[in-house]
């Protein structure tokens, strides 16, 4: 079955992904904008382009399914998402939504789609230039703000007051990032073309979780939800994840799943696997965004682990329209009588004073919890430099409870030394 997919990803993290697809037989046609494609060999076709070149894009796109049809389009890179539904529109392939690309992938724009349908989230209000931050003098602080394009908590920062906010708005408003594969850099902004407007919204007090499901013929279908570990500080870096968080009742877990009906449906989401994030307070569930892709952060991986299910091949079967209902009832899973295992994973940090050392390996103390994975993103030899959300590596674990998996999160800094070289 040919699947046509709409950018790699960062290769760490989605390289995963691509090799159960082709381990279940999926041949793939790529459409890349970055020239250092990872893993060539795994595709049948690269389609090397500007992802803003449309006509470029189209012309090749119809050529490519004329000669051999495409079954559907994947897209698990959130800037590519409206590309993606594009190219599934043109080619009458099933849709990851019946709208434009802007309600599920800009944030301000689905703040608007999710008050429309009376989706609870927090109070917002949409910045395009610098001057309007002082229409902010009169809210309630603190306050969060970010930028309404970037992707993961890039640029997001947390403002405790209206003194702070002629800083502190910098960081949305020039936030960007720099990729650098085999020497070439690539900048997001100018790779997808992003508008610099800031969301400003209400900050909301409380755990943080997302939620992993699939929408199939505009069905919403959760799987489970994710507790996530947010460090300390103004950028809400993401520290680490539990999967399947149990410690939820029933009843919230009901209305959390309520409201995420509501919220796919005003982005009018069809066929695609989402990750949407939620905060809970005082035990009302608060959509901050959604996410029409597999979740990030080796999340799918978390999923496959516990719950022996393929993330990557459900994607596709909502991509390719062929889903059968018992197929798609069994992965409604009853959380309140959960006697399986659960995942973590656990991102290793360099402190500040480590930055110029040349790293030498990640060690773990000998501990009894079972390690699946100890993985380093940079090489021996290579220095450290340390910034905002530097991560080195990661550990995967697996564990007999909830209670014990959020335990040793919270203590994993204990068992894990950084060996450097001057």
């Amino acid at each position: 079955m040919r699947i046509l997919l709409v950018e790699q990803g960062d290769p760490k993290i989605r390289r995963y992904v691509v090799d159960k697809l082709i381990c279940n037989n999926y041949r793939l046609t790529l459409i890349n904008e970055l020239n250092a494609v990872w893993d060539k060999q795994k595709f049948d076709k690269v389609i090397l382009t500007r992802l803003s070149n449309w006509p470029y894009i189209m012309e090749n796109v119809i050529k490519e399914h004329e000669t051999e049809k495409f079954e559907g389009v994947l897209c698990f890179n959130e800037g590519s998402i409206p590309l993606a539904n594009k190219i599934a529109k043109l080619l009458n392939l099933p849709l990851i939504s019946k709208y434009s690309g802007d309600s599920f992938r800009f944030k301000d724009r689905m703040r608007v789609a999710f008050e429309s349908y009376g989706v609870i989230s927090p109070d917002y209000k949409i910045l395009n230039s610098r001057k309007e931050m002082y229409a902010l003098k009169d809210w309630e602080y603190p306050l969060v703000l970010k930028p309404s394009a970037l992707m993961g908590s890039l640029g997001v920062v947390k403002v405790n007051s209206y003194e702070e906010l002629p800083k502190k708005i910098n960081y949305p408003l020039c936030a960007d990032f720099e990729l650098n594969f085999d020497g070439e850099i690539y900048a997001l902004s100018e790779m997808y073309s992003l508008p610099s407007t800031v969301l400003a919204e209400e900050y909301i007090d409380g755990k943080e979780y997302s939620v992993e499901g699939f929408v199939f013929q505009e069905e919403f279908y959760p799987i489970g939800i994710t507790k996530k570990f947010i460090e300390k500080g103004p950028f809400f870096n993401e520290k680490g994840h539990i999967f399947p968080d149990t410690s939820i009742s029933k009843e919230i877990r009901d209305v959390i799943y309520q409201e995420l009906i509501k919220a796919h449906k005003a982005l009018g989401l069809q066929n695609c696997f989402t990750h949407s994030e939620i905060r809970l307070n005082n035990n009302i569930p608060y959509v901050i965004e959604l996410g029409a892709r597999l979740g990030g952060d080796y999340i799918p991986r978390l999923v496959d682990e516990v719950l022996k299910v393929d993330t990557s091949d459900i994607a596709i079967r909502c991509a390719t329209d062929r889903f059968a209902k018992q197929d798609r009832d069994n992965q409604k899973i009853d959380y309140s009588n959960y006697n399986g295992n659960y995942a973590s994973i656990y991102f290793i940090s360099c402190p500040k004073e480590m930055s110029g050392k040349k790293f030498y390996e990640i060690q773990v103390e000998e501990t009894d919890f079972d390690i699946v994975e100890l993985s380093s993103y940079i090489e021996k030899g290579e220095r450290i430099y340390t910034k905002d959300n530097n991560r080195i590596g990661h550990i995967i674990l697996k564990t007999e409870s909830f209670e014990e998996t959020y335990q040793l999160m919270n203590d994993m800094h204990k068992y894990i030394n950084i060996i450097t070289q001057d």
